[in-house]
């Protein structure tokens, strides 16, 4: 399952948010927006079972090179990932929030350029 709302990748994570070559009106996918799919799509239980899991699309022929990749992937493929693994009642976007700043720190600190989201950022 990879519903374009939430795990496309390659739609910007911010309004303006990518070059003037490939700026042709995509939608955006927000980290947060990323973060509250449900792949159950509240389905009852016994059609969830079906569900084999999620995935996240990165289309990429505009995409210019790895750094690019990485920094459209990153921090939302965190976000699929932890979709993809936890139930829906075990989730807090405040949670994630904080949990978030020590693993792009350690992607940053091994050379992985992603995007820094500022708009989690506690506003002062």
């Amino acid at each position: 399952m990879a519903p374009g709302e939430h795990t496309y990748l390659d739609y910007p994570q911010w309004k303006n948010d990518l070059p003037e070559f490939n700026n042709w009106g995509m939608p955006t996918t927000t980290l947060e927006q990323t973060y509250k799919l449900d792949p159950s799509y509240n389905l009852p239980t016994e059609e969830q079972q079906h569900i084999m899991g999620v995935m996240a699309t990165m289309w990429s022929e505009a995409i210019k090179d790895i750094n690019r990749v990485n920094y459209m992937f990153f921090p939302r493929g965190l976000a699929v990932a932890e979709a993809g693994w936890s139930q829906m009642e075990q989730r807090d976007w405040e949670s994630f929030k904080q949990r978030l700043f020590p693993n792009l720190y350690d992607l940053m600190r091994s050379g992985v350029s992603l995007r820094v989201p500022f708009e989690i950022s506690p506003r002062r």
